[in-house]
């Protein structure tokens, strides 16, 4: 399984990567660098069923019963896609007067963060039930299968370690981050 700050990086480099590569100068003012953040977090919000677990224990479901449920099904991200469309379509207030964050785009990333998350989780390794409640339907794609056996322990850190140098070089070469040190 991938560790949080996989999770964490892999979705903010994305979006990072979506908004100095595809937006043009004048559309980033409407795309703050705040929602790097945000796609940060959606990539760690379907591991918040650990803290449903730390409540439900105590009504005897177990971890199997809990984790990998309901919040890591396209059906959840869904749900957080259609919540950004109402926003989008009523009135999508915007919040922050520095940024102009709009609610709606905040719910659009943390869709697409618990996607990023989904498909991380199916390539770490472990059945992904992506339509529960519905269906049984599961994706097991487990790319860590083939990692020889003798790094396969160390490797999430691994991996943790060279997003986190990967992204702070980014910041550097692309925003001047030792600028501001």
């Amino acid at each position: 399984m991938a560790q949080a700050v996989t999770h964490f990086l892999f979705a903010a480099i994305l979006v990072a990567l979506f908004r100095d590569k595809y937006l043009k100068y004048r559309d980033r003012r409407h795309f703050p660098v705040h929602y790097l953040f945000v796609a940060g977090l959606g990539g760690v919000l379907p591991d918040l069923d650990f803290f449903a677990l730390m409540i439900l224990q105590f009504f005897g479901f177990t971890y199997e019963q809990v984790h990998r449920t309901f919040s890591h099904t396209l059906l959840f991200a869904l749900i957080l896609l259609v919540i950004g469309l109402v926003l989008h379509l009523f009135d999508n207030p915007q919040f922050g007067k520095r940024h102009k964050m709009k609610w709606s785009c905040v719910f659009y990333i943390l869709s697409f963060g618990s996607v990023v998350h989904i498909i991380l989780d199916m390539i770490y390794g472990g059945g992904m039930l992506m339509l529960w409640p519905l269906s049984d339907w599961t994706i097991n794609i487990s790319l860590l299968n083939y990692i020889p056996q003798q790094i396969a322990g160390v490797f999430p850190a691994l991996v943790d370690g060279i997003l986190l140098v990967v992204w702070i070089f980014y910041l550097e070469m692309k925003h001047k981050i030792s600028d501001y040190i």
